[in-house]
């Protein structure tokens, strides 16, 4: 954890992204994962290339006197070549 706002909600793993204040006064925050690397879910070989970085919400937790909102990126790996995907698919 290199930044002060990542110090702060000490999540091992995650590095935050942004935080700001949503119309209702809650604090939305936006993490993603630091993973370099992951299994493609086709084929389940190891693969460092993005296939997706989707959000989605994790929860609202208390924060003093205003919610924090906690919203992820996580990515999604795939395998390298069609070929990779193609040998380990069931036919």
């Amino acid at each position: 954890m290199s930044d002060a706002t990542t110090l702060l909600f000490a999540l091992p793993g995650f590095r935050v992204l942004n935080v700001e204040t949503e119309p209702d006064g809650a604090r939305r925050v936006l993490v993603e994962t630091l993973a370099r690397e992951g299994w493609c879910p086709s084929c389940g070989v190891s693969s460092a290339r993005v296939h997706e970085r989707p959000v989605s919400r994790v929860k609202a937790v208390p924060h003093g006197l205003v919610p924090l909102r906690v919203w992820i990126r996580r990515r999604r790996f795939r395998a390298p070549s069609r070929r990779a995907r193609a040998a380990r698919s069931p036919r």
